[in-house]
């Protein structure tokens, strides 16, 4: 854990906060990760943020898409690569809720990386995430099954004998 404070002062992550703070408040904490520079946690004193009668998980998670999307330098996140996480999602206390996204690159899961935020008493109180890392690797397949299948059939030695049933 890196706190924001501890960048050098012309660190372009810390400039990107400590514009995110001038907008927001000076209040704002950011703890990032180390390696890949995705905040970990920012806590603040809050962003203004409409919870409306009536709201559900789903309501407020589509609010939060444009804030994602308006800071995805900071968040390190590509709003098309975040799930929304229903399980993972709700009502916390009478007026505090959390709103959990997974992270989804090219229809693969990205285990063990979301990004969680707390929306309570009319405000974005905070946000991070556990884990998060830079995805360079292409996850679209060279072969097609009928390769895959040979292939698997070959290190396993099965032989034309053998019952093989695909499920």
């Amino acid at each position: 854990t890196t706190p924001m404070a501890s960048l050098p002062a012309n660190d372009h992550a810390r400039l990107g906060w400590e514009h995110f703070r001038a907008t927001h408040g000076q209040e704002w904490q950011v703890y990032l990760d180390r390696r890949s520079g995705a905040p970990l946690l920012a806590e603040g004193k809050g962003i203004p943020w409409s919870v409306p009668e009536g709201a559900n998980v789903e309501s407020i998670a589509a609010s939060l898409r444009s804030f994602i999307a308006g800071n995805r330098a900071l968040l390190l996140a590509d709003d098309a690569e975040l799930v929304l996480d229903s399980d993972a999602s709700g009502l916390l206390n009478p007026d505090v809720w959390q709103v959990a996204f997974s992270r989804v690159v090219a229809g693969v899961p990205v285990a063990g990386e979301r990004y969680l935020f707390t929306i309570g008493h009319g405000n974005l109180m905070s946000f991070g995430t556990p884990r998060w890392s830079r995805i360079d690797a292409d996850p679209t397949p060279d072969i097609d099954t009928a390769a895959a299948l040979e292939r698997l059939s070959a290190y396993m030695r099965l032989t034309a004998t053998d019952a093989v049933e695909v499920v």
